[in-house]
């Protein structure tokens, strides 16, 4: 007797491959999502550091209080890197001989 597939058993097994497959996609599309995220992160740390090693050059004591030092807010504009802009300012603060740097990055 000659055994072959049935309609049914086609039917069923293109179901079982096409769900496999979507879940295969969906799988790919969240994590393109989720890794995002740590980019704009990775992003903005780099920027951080950056302008904090350039604020490490600026460490000069006949320039303490009127240069990238000096007490108060400093605005550096903004970068735009992969399509995402980043905003970047810090803030200089005093601590008894010490001078204390908040710096900030946002997107």
């Amino acid at each position: 007797m000659r055994r072959s597939l049935t309609l049914t058993e086609i039917l069923v097994s293109a179901f079982i491959v096409a769900t496999i497959f979507a879940a295969v996609i969906a799988v790919f599309i969240n994590i393109r999502g989720f890794t995002g995220g740590f980019e704009k992160n990775y992003n903005a740390n780099l920027l951080a550091e950056s302008n904090l090693n350039n604020l490490w050059l600026s460490v000069k004591e006949n320039t303490w209080d009127s240069g990238d030092l000096s007490e108060g807010t400093h605005d550096l504009g903004s970068v735009t890197i992969g399509g995402t802009t980043y905003d970047l300012s810090y803030e200089v603060s005093t601590s008894g001989d010490y001078r204390k740097v908040d710096f900030k990055v946002s997107w």
